[in-house]
């Protein structure tokens, strides 16, 4: 099938916005990925934070074993909060991912018994 193409008419203005687009695609994409497969999405999140948290804390325990001291009190609290996060979202993602399962379960089944009542 032949296309014809042509330019634009002069003054008009397009309408698409590559950065704002493309970052509803990838927030979409986030969305879908953290839907369809929460254990993974969430375990990510957490080894992220779990990333983080040794970030910090590995020189304050580093700094313990040298001095038996810990003067730096605050970033101890932040390395701790970050693995308590990461615990957090670890067990949120085997909770997300068993209500997934189950739902697709749940699915199927309608599914199935919607087929096998029309035969």
């Amino acid at each position: 099938m032949p296309i014809e193409y042509r330019d634009r008419p002069e003054g008009s203005v397009s309408e698409l916005d590559t950065v704002g687009d493309g970052i509803k695609v990838i927030m979409m994409i986030g969305t879908l990925f953290k839907d369809y497969r929460p254990l993974k999405f969430f375990s990510l999140v957490a080894l992220l934070f779990t990333l983080v948290g040794l970030a910090f804390g590995i020189p304050v325990i580093i700094e313990y074993f040298q001095t038996g001291l810990v003067p730096r009190l605050p970033t101890a609290l932040l390395a701790v909060a970050f693995i308590f996060l990461a615990c957090l979202a670890l067990v949120a993602s085997f909770i997300l991912d068993s209500v997934a399962k189950s739902e697709r379960r749940e699915w199927e089944l309608g599914v199935y018994r919607m087929s096998g009542q029309n035969e």
